[in-house]
């Protein structure tokens, strides 16, 4: 059984990975929207 604490940091440890790939994410969506040539 996991210790509130224990809890706590894979829970901030998650969110903190889950928050880096959606910056990722959001940042390549950018870079192909640039590259569209506007008709």
């Amino acid at each position: 059984m996991l210790s509130k604490q224990e809890k706590l940091e894979i829970f901030q440890s998650t969110f903190a990975g889950l928050k880096k790939i959606a910056t990722t994410n959001k940042e390549r969506l950018a870079e192909n929207y640039r590259r569209l040539p506007l008709a």
